[in-house]
């Protein structure tokens, strides 16, 4: 419905007519030229989509058409007056530039699609434009023209990012293309929903839909390659639900022989399909007289459609995977403990109570008892399973077994921290270039001092320290939950929490005839806070042993691994200077030093994190023993209580121990690390070195001749019987012994030594400015001075 205004004249004498839409608001004011040439202008400005059109008529029928868009660019289609002459149409964008659109082109929008879907494919604006014999600049210009908006990104020949919006909607496209990869994929946002979908190199796709405000989230990945559809489902808590199908046979129908002991329901679920479709792939098993479920060993039954499907759901710390085969397992992602769940019991049910549950919920009640359900559960599935107790166990009698297949290690001897030319780290050379197994031998630091071991053993004790850890951990997990289970039932705030959550595991386990007994603690609320504070410790000094141990062993492994390319280290045994194609022998030294130092630093490590691991875990010991003697009711004086006592101490003992075994190891590290800092540096240096006495040798020749020289006094130096470099106060000199004493030394007494400089201090003003100034000097005094930084 319009309202529309008695007509008027304008200050031009036209005529002027003004009409409202009142649905949305349109003004459009209408004006003609009735006293001259009959030109009409009609002006019409929308306040929802902020947008103002005008088309011009002129007296001879010429049309322009001029509309400003909310994005900032503005459109004119000029149609000319009664010729052949085609419209033409001019895009000025946001920035000013005005392009002139193809006749191929439209400024409607319709063109918009087939543009958006050459940018979902992967193509640039470059690449679009070259298909369809336009300009980049008329491509944008007529998504500009469409009201949107466009940026370009990315890296040159290596990705591609293109931003469409449209600021009117607020809906934003980003269209990627990873070159490299071969991936693309075009991402959505419009409102609080966005969605992606990427195409892969291989040809996997993905499309994922999220809320924005939620977190909620799905995703469904297709992999042709290997038959499988992937959906992943994340609710506003968290939870995250992967659902694997794979699809047997590449999809085409499968011949099943019939095994003993086979049924069709068997059969049906093992295929991921239902005896609906088995009746009707095998008309003849439930058609006939025959009973259905009476088949045989050696009978065909044709299954079409047939899946394995993979349930995995993950949250609070657990993941419980049902395999296709009907297997469910719940994982620990803390400890990695696997624990088999057998499916149709409470501890089926129990697991999956523990991913329904929220102690994060926005209800404070409900996260109240979804907390104490948390805790009781964490102390049965977060608890030394017998998984962990048995891989605990192997782990220990691997040690045993590597030890005597390939001995108990050998101490370290002739080790000097300051090293020497063929030898690297703390502990000297090993007892031999190969260990028992065939690999290389191993150091480690044992009760403060280095030992070497067969790498088979050096690995097996590492695992087990990992295994006894993560055992530890689990047992600790277990100590700590029962304590906090004390504190919720002795705390009032708690009361209702625990009455619900004693009603939600009653019910969960009431169809296998079981309830669940409440904890009825000892003492005061005070007295299980104390508890619980011990139990606290220990779980941190256990999480903490997991942690070194595991990094202590990944350095070990990477330590050993770089092991295999290590050179063997050779005294170069400089004597004169020599000029070689290749690098120095006392540069191939130092790069080989490098390299062992490298791996030093790593076996440091190890020693540290080991350290680390041992006062965690007699840390975690202290702590639980304390609490076991909060707990037991032996009384004070009595033999059962005693003996807690004395552990206590004698644990309290290795507590002074350990931590002095950390310091040592400490030390050890910072030794390997700035050993591996030097050693880099001496190989950049080496080079330098040898530029150096090059450029010193050029210089003076004579120094350099193994047969000796006369000097102006006329006196003879005899051969050169040995010649070093040395480094004072971080200058560079060669000092050479000659068979005469035909130098004065610095007291005056005759010498057969020869020192000569080979660098000079920049502010030494004795020294001639041109060595001084010498780049190399130079450089070697910039070098100097950023390892004083």
């Amino acid at each position: 419905m319009q309202a529309t205004s008695s007509p008027i004249r304008d200050d031009l004498g036209r005529k002027e007519t003004t009409s409202v839409d009142a649905q949305t608001g349109a003004i459009t004011t209408t004006l003609v030229d009735d006293l001259g040439d009959g030109a009409v202008t009609e002006r019409t400005t929308n306040p929802q989509i902020r947008e103002t059109t005008t088309t011009e008529t002129s007296g001879d029928g010429a049309v322009t058409v001029t509309s400003n868009l909310p994005n900032g660019s503005t459109v004119q289609t000029v149609t000319p007056a009664g010729g052949p002459a085609l419209p033409v149409t001019t895009v000025t964008a946001p920035d000013g530039e005005v392009t002139t659109l193809a006749q191929s082109q439209t400024a409607d929008g319709s063109g918009v699609p087939a543009i958006q879907e050459q940018l979902a494919a992967g193509k640039s604006i470059d690449e679009i434009a070259e298909a369809s014999d336009l300009t980049p600049e008329q491509v944008i210009a007529e998504l500009n023209a469409a009201g949107l908006e466009v940026t370009q990104g990315g890296d040159p020949g290596e990705t591609l990012q293109i931003v469409v919006t449209d600021p009117e909607t607020g809906k934003t496209v980003t269209y990627s293309n990873d070159y490299q990869h071969g991936s693309t994929s075009v991402t959505t946002i419009e409102g609080n929903t966005e969605t992606t979908d990427t195409v892969d190199g291989n040809g996997r796709t993905s499309h994922t839909e999220r809320n924005t405000e939620t977190g909620e989230q799905t995703t469904t990945i297709v992999d042709p390659k290997n038959n499988t559809e992937t959906t992943i489902v994340v609710d506003k808590d968290g939870r995250r639900t992967e659902t694997i199908v794979e699809t047997l046979n590449d999809g085409e129908p499968i011949d099943y022989e019939v095994q003993s002991g086979d049924n069709l329901s068997d059969i049906a679920e093992a295929h991921g399909v239902t005896l609906e479709d088995l009746a009707e792939s095998n008309p003849e098993l439930f058609t006939s007289p025959r009973d259905p479920d009476l088949i045989h060993p050696g009978e065909t039954v044709v299954i079409e459609g047939g899946t394995n499907t993979t349930v995995e759901v993950t949250f609070n710390g657990y993941t419980m995977t049902t395999s296709p085969d009907g297997k469910i397992t719940l994982t620990n992602a803390t400890t990695g403990a696997v624990t088999d769940i057998a499916a149709g019991t409470a501890q089926e049910a129990l697991a999956e109570l523990v991913l329904h549950i929220n102690p994060n919920s926005n209800d404070p009640e409900q996260a109240k008892e979804d907390q104490i359900l948390k805790t009781m559960l964490d102390g049965i599935f977060g608890g030394a399973t017998p998984e962990l107790t048995t891989k605990a166990l192997e782990k220990q009698q691997a040690v045993v077994a590597a030890m005597e297949l390939y001995g108990r290690g050998q101490d370290a001897t002739g080790a000097t921290l300051d090293g020497g030319p063929t030898s690297v780290g703390p502990y000297g050379n090993p007892p031999s270039p190969t260990a028992p197994s065939g690999g290389k031998w191993v150091p480690l630091l044992v009760d403060g001092s280095w030992k070497w071991f067969d790498p088979e053993v050096a690995k097996a004790i590492a695992a087990e320290n990992v295994a006894i850890a993560n055992f530890g951990e689990a047992e600790a997990k277990a100590a700590q939950s029962a304590a906090q289970l004390d504190v919720y039932a002795l705390d009032p705030e708690f009361k209702n929490a625990m009455d619900g959550a004693e009603s939600t595991l009653d019910a969960a386990l009431a169809p296998y005839g079981l309830d669940w007994k409440p904890p009825e603690p000892k003492g005061t609320l005070a007295d299980a806070q104390s508890r619980l504070t011990l139990a606290n410790n220990a779980l941190e000094s256990a999480s903490t042993a997991r942690v070194e141990y595991e990094q202590g062993q990944k350095s070990l492994l990477e330590a050993i691994d770089k092991q295999v390319d290590l050179p063997t280290l050779s005294d170069p045994n400089q004597t004169a200077v020599s000029n070689p194609d290749g690098p120095s022998a006392e540069e191939t030294n130092q790069q080989g030093k490098a390299a062992h130092a490298e791996v030093a630093e790593l076996f440091t490590n190890v020693s540290l994190h080991t350290a680390n691991g041992n006062k965690a875990t007699i840390d975690q010991m202290i702590s639980s023993t304390e609490l076991e003697l909060k707990l037991t009711d032996a009384k004070p004086g009595s033999p059962e209580y005693t003996a807690i006592e004395e552990r206590l101490e004698g644990l309290q003992t290795l507590q002074g121990a350990a931590a002095n075994q950390v310091t040592l190891a400490e030390a050890y590290q910072e030794y390997g690390v700035a050993q591996a800092e030097a050693a880099d540096l001496a190989v950049t240096m080496e080079p330098l070195k040898q530029q150096l006495l090059a450029q010193a040798q050029e210089r003076n020749p004579h120094h350099f001749d193994w047969e000796g020289y006369t000097n102006g006094h006329g006196d003879f130096t005899g051969k050169i019987k040995s010649q070093d470099i040395i480094e004072e106060n971080g200058q560079l000199y060669v000092v050479t012994e000659y068979e005469n004493a035909t130098f004065t030394d610095e007291n005056g007494d005759d010498t057969n030594i020869h020192k000569s400089a080979l660098t000079y201090d920049l502010n030494d003003e004795g020294i001639r400015e041109d060595f001084r100034n010498d780049p190399l000097n130079k450089q070697w005094q910039e070098m100097l001075a950023s390892t004083q930084d």
